[in-house]
């Protein structure tokens, strides 16, 4: 138990996307508008936000958890280069400020880009083939840990791996690069992902998270990251010697 209130007092920040850059963001375009928060917030016993479950709801936003103690409201521009962040003020979260009433339209959007894309991906990708070149019958079941598959819009990569049952967050481990993403868990002789990406992203701006594939139950962690570039990918990884892996 002492472990564990110290761990909880040392806290660690969450990222949750009140609306992700595009270019038709308001009032600055090209910029994400994130909250952040305590992650700990539940073993802190941390009182229920609910302005910030209002504000996500304006947003046009379905949260299933609440939110926990305080939270600061920031944003980061990613174009033009460098990535930056810029001034959020107070009297943007009045509901009739331009960045509240394009939100909800926003989050509409790219819920239905990702939607799309997902679709597509499932119907084109494997659930995963690893690295060691696996095809048809020999590949793994799709809860098999290490499969994985990608969704994407022209702004973001959303990557999706399976874990081994039981796996904690403290013991996941994920390294982004602006070519590269690999997932892996602490003490592990090799990661259980490793990708070549195949365009540039921002690893400053990616976040990952737990959760339960809806389809077969399996825990997974869903890694998202934005690209560097707007633009459709045709695939997820790189070609190698003139072909894909």
């Amino acid at each position: 138990m002492d472990a564990l209130n110290r761990v909880a007092a040392a806290g660690s920040v969450e990222v949750f996307a009140l609306v992700r850059p595009s270019s038709t963001t308001m009032p600055v375009p090209h910029a994400g508008t994130y909250f952040y928060l305590d992650e700990m917030g539940v073993l802190k016993g941390l009182p229920v936000n609910k302005r910030a479950l209002q504000i996500a709801s304006t947003c046009g936003l379905a949260v299933e958890s609440p939110f926990l103690g305080d939270i600061y409201v920031g944003r980061v521009r990613v174009e033009p280069s460098p990535m930056r962040n810029v001034d959020f003020t107070l009297s943007e979260l009045q509901s009739g400020s331009p960045f509240m009433r394009s939100a909800p339209s926003e989050n509409e959007q790219y819920q239905l880009a990702m939607a799309e894309y997902d679709k597509a991906a499932k119907e084109k990708m494997s659930e995963g083939k690893d690295r060691a070149g696996m095809s048809g019958t020999d590949q793994p079941p799709p809860t098999s840990p290490g499969t994985w598959k990608w969704a994407q819009t022209p702004e973001d990569l959303e990557v999706t791996v399976v874990l081994p049952e039981g796996t904690a967050r403290r013991d996941v481990v994920v390294d982004v690069t602006s070519r590269s993403l690999r997932v892996g868990l602490k003490g592990g002789s090799s990661p259980l992902v490793d990708l070549a990406l195949f365009a540039a992203v921002r690893p400053d701006e990616s976040t990952w998270t737990l959760a339960a594939d809806k389809a077969t139950g399996a825990q997974t962690v869903q890694v998202m990251v934005e690209k560097a570039e707007e633009q459709t990918w045709n695939r997820c990884e790189a070609a190698s010697s003139g072909k894909m892996v």
